[in-house]
């Protein structure tokens, strides 16, 4: 599994975070899900016919709800636009109700809420109800409304209006998404919200870096980690910010020196030209071992 899916996975895997993103996208912070109700199952929904190798499905995350009502909550991470990606989650919440049928532990079906947590740069413009997907034309209206339909959740993260809903750092983690495009940016927010940065749990910093990628934050955790176990982003922000200065300084002055030592031989080779159609040797030869003479020849030929 890739680092990013395996960091995402990971984060949102926080029982109080998952309740928490639930809470927040589906009840603009209302307490839905008590995350002490919550519980891992396995996310492998594979669909089996007749003994037969079928489709295999598996979720980022799957967690079942038991409190007052039953409920199986599903996440898929997603860094990409995937048009497909309402015909993958009907696969998943069928390959669910019909493991239940074939299980027969339940005399109901237990409800199944897949949401998609889109983390791309792009704006998600692909279909989200599957009817969108369909080529109806010509179909008669009394056919087309008997139609299924079926509609997806897209928590787009860089473009959510308002992060106030959300109570962990999830808030926060969103909140260093939305603004990674831009590193001033993103470290004037940093520093807005140091209460929460300065001690950042490991696998919110992990997430940080791999959705950011911001490796030199990577590479920086085992320096900036705090007593308490945490990471330090303020800091590790800081030093990071402060190698790109170093590094982009380094680079300007090698490429000034390169493009010096290339405008100086261009102008030498001017002289050399003149001298040379003077039959001047002499000059060129003291000109090549004297600067102060070649610099008054650049002058007194109009090369300055």
């Amino acid at each position: 599994m890739h680092e990013k899916d395996i960091a995402e996975k990971i984060y949102l895997s926080d029982p109080e975070r998952f309740a928490d993103l639930h809470n927040g996208v589906y009840g603009a912070g209302k307490s839905l899900l008590d995350p002490r109700n919550l519980r891992p199952i396995d996310s492998d929904v594979s669909g089996l016919d007749e003994g037969k190798a079928g489709i295999q499905r598996r979720k980022d995350i799957n967690m079942m709800y038991e409190g007052k009502s039953y409920g199986i909550f599903g996440i898929e991470n997603q860094s990409a636009v995937d048009h497909t990606m309402v015909v993958r989650n009907l696969q998943y919440g069928c390959m669910t109700y019909g493991r239940q049928l074939k299980e027969g532990s339940f005399k109901t079906l237990i409800p199944c809420i897949h949401t998609v947590v889109y983390y791309g740069q792009r704006r998600w413009t692909a279909p989200i109800r599957l009817k969108e997907m369909m080529q109806t034309e010509g179909l008669p209206a009394e056919l087309e409304k008997v139609i299924c339909d079926y509609e997806i959740t897209v928590v787009d993260v860089r473009r959510l209006p308002d992060l106030s809903v959300f109570k962990t750092d999830v808030r926060y983690v969103f909140g260093f998404i939305q603004n990674d495009r831009n590193k001033q940016t993103l470290k004037t927010y940093v520093q807005e919200n140091e209460t929460v940065f300065r001690n950042l749990r490991e696998d919110a910093y992990d997430m940080l870096c791999v959705v950011s990628h911001i490796e030199e934050l990577i590479k920086l955790k085992e320096k900036i980690r705090t007593e308490r176990g945490g990471c330090d982003m303020c800091r590790g922000m800081q030093e990071w910010l402060e190698e790109r200065y170093e590094a982009g300084v380094e680079a300007g002055m090698d490429a000034g020196k390169k493009i010096g030592i290339n405008q100086g031989e261009a102008k030498f080779s001017q002289l050399v030209q003149k001298l040379a159609a003077e039959n001047g040797l002499d000059k060129i030869l003291h000109a090549a071992e004297n600067k102060d003479y070649r610099m008054q020849l650049y002058h007194d030929y109009g090369l300055m």
